[in-house]
């Protein structure tokens, strides 16, 4: 995975793909619009606040905070990750650097955190 992420959109049919039940594919659907509203309106917020009210006030079917932090919500965290990283990414403007550590962190979660994070030090220090 060397700078070549997965789209949201690749992640968003991957977990819609393997969720078990209606409930957590229509929680990952309305996710995934909130976000990809977000992402058209160039925000770089995707706190999770953010997206609960933005998808409350559209009437969409989102999660809780607590269903998103928990254990159980790995998959709407991976989600909202890859948007949030793929619209820091889009105002990027700085050279790809070589992240060959990131690369080897096994959960696909926790390295799309670090390598968002990297990509925010990059951006505000250089």
């Amino acid at each position: 995975m060397s700078e070549q992420l997965i789209s949201p959109q690749e992640t968003y049919e991957r977990l819609i793909h393997e969720a078990s039940d209606a409930r957590r594919k229509r929680s990952l659907h309305a996710l995934n619009e909130v976000c990809r509203l977000l992402h058209e309106r160039n925000s770089s917020d995707f706190s999770y606040k953010t997206i609960i009210t933005l998808g409350q006030d559209r009437g969409l079917s989102v999660p809780g905070e607590k269903s998103i932090v928990n254990a159980t919500g790995a998959h709407y965290r991976e989600l909202i990750q890859a948007w949030k990283l793929i619209s820091v990414i889009g105002k990027s403007s700085a050279a790809p650097v070589s992240n060959s550590w990131i690369d080897m962190i096994e959960d696909p979660v926790l390295r799309l955190s670090v390598t968002l994070l990297a990509k925010e030090l990059r951006a505000c220090c250089c």
